[in-house]
């Protein structure tokens, strides 16, 4: 069952990369709202990724200048 969620998962990634560079290279589907909207999504998925290591490197330095006996 695993091997068959795997291949599931990975063929419908690459249909999904196949369709992307489709529509952006060949077809020219992409709008500025569309463009707005994919750069809003990784400047959000950045600010996402920095809060989680902020936040995890505040837990370390909370519990190891604070230890709890």
């Amino acid at each position: 069952m695993l091997k068959f969620s795997s291949f599931a998962l990975c063929l419908m990634i690459s249909f999904w990369f196949k369709d992307l560079i489709i529509e952006g290279q060949r077809v020219g589907v992409y709008t500025q709202k569309n463009m707005r909207a994919i750069r809003l999504g990784f400047a959000l998925f950045i600010v996402s990724e920095a809060m989680f290591f902020f936040a995890l490197f505040w837990a370390f330095f909370h519990f190891s200048l604070n230890p709890s006996v």
